[in-house]
């Protein structure tokens, strides 16, 4: 029902102009906002928009000598832990567990280790929630990796979090149906507010090319400069890439059991970490610099992308609770 509304409102083309795309946004964001308040409060999970943290892990990473500080600038994508990314309004977690060799479960993002017992991120999730008890805080797991032998890391991390109290979601067929409602009793804590696991069923529209540093012309190759700061000549090819791919995702059917993801953040690449590290950048930094989540913020403001599932960040909280208000202005929860 709500993809044929959202169809015949137009949002199924991307549209020749920025501004034909944002009428049509509003007016399937009206449709949207209708239908779901006619069913408020049996609204799927998978269909709830919500602020994700991207590589949640890293935000327990920490700089130190210069080759770890390089490592840490190009791999850290939060700046701090589950509890204070939810204190600046992320409610989804992209977890990525790693199950090392003696058995311990901690977290990764690609080949960097994230030492930090994921325990400990799963109590800082709990500790949130505990407070804010009308909350549920979801954890999206994907990149389940195992270096034991014989290892199961999808297993052993379920364990670990029915043990602390977490419940999992492993079936995508399950997921199809659980609704907020749902959802919030099913991962209810003894201590107040709700937390699930989900394993996988989350379709994550990764697109290598939106980045900060690659949008540089033939014609333009003799330039410097990164091409997402405002200062850049080449601001605009970077932002238009960003929105040409927002735009698409947005405008794909919602999975019929997963989660969709709309990433906006800078995806990074090795000719991109040199030029930041020239110029003393880093992914929460390069965010920072091209004011990326406050552009996001204003045109979630003007009623763009009514489409929206998991809208995954980086350095969340730069304006994560201010792209939260506008989600819930939406009627989601």
């Amino acid at each position: 029902k709500l993809q044929f509304l959202y169809l015949i409102a137009g949002g199924a083309t991307s549209g020749p102009t920025q501004k034909m795309y944002r009428l049509q946004s509003a007016v399937a964001g009206a449709l949207l906002f209708a239908t779901m308040a006619c069913g408020a409060g049996n609204d799927l999970l998978i269909h709830t928009p919500m602020v994700m943290t991207h590589d949640a892990g890293t935000g327990y990473l920490s700089p130190g000598s210069f080759v770890k500080k390089l490592v840490y600038d190009w791999s850290a994508t939060q700046n701090v832990g589950f509890y204070e990314q939810m204190q600046c309004g992320a409610r989804a977690i992209d977890l990525r567990p790693k199950l090392t060799k003696d058995g311990e479960v901690v977290m990764h993002h690609g080949d960097i280790t994230v030492p930090t017992n994921l325990s400990v991120a799963l109590q800082d999730v709990q500790r949130f929630v505990n407070e804010n008890p009308t909350e549920l805080a979801v954890f999206v797991m994907t990149a389940c990796e195992t270096d034991k032998e014989g290892g199961d890391c999808t297993t052993s991390v379920t364990a670990l979090a029915a043990s602390m109290g977490i419940k999992a979601v492993t079936s995508c067929n399950d997921l199809a149906t659980l609704t907020m409602p749902a959802a919030k009793t099913l991962g209810q804590q003894a201590g107040g507010g709700a937390v699930l696991l989900v394993a996988g069923c989350t379709q994550s529209n990764y697109d290598p090319s939106v980045s900060c540093y690659n949008q540089k012309s033939q014609a333009q190759a003799n330039g410097f400069g990164p091409a997402c700061y405002g200062w850049s000549s080449y601001h605009d090819a970077a932002f238009n890439k960003m929105w040409t791919y927002l735009n698409q995702t947005a405008d794909k059917p919602w999975p019929a059991s997963s989660f969709t993801q709309m990433q906006a953040l800078w995806q990074e690449d090795a000719a991109g970490v040199v030029e930041g590290t020239l110029l003393g950048s880093s992914l929460v930094e390069d965010e920072q610099r091209s004011a990326l989540n406050a552009e996001v913020l204003k045109r979630l403001q003007e009623g763009w992308w009514p489409h929206v599932g998991l809208l995954e960040v980086n350095n969340v909280c730069d304006g994560g609770n201010d792209l939260r208000k506008a989600l819930l202005s939406r009627g989601a929860h």
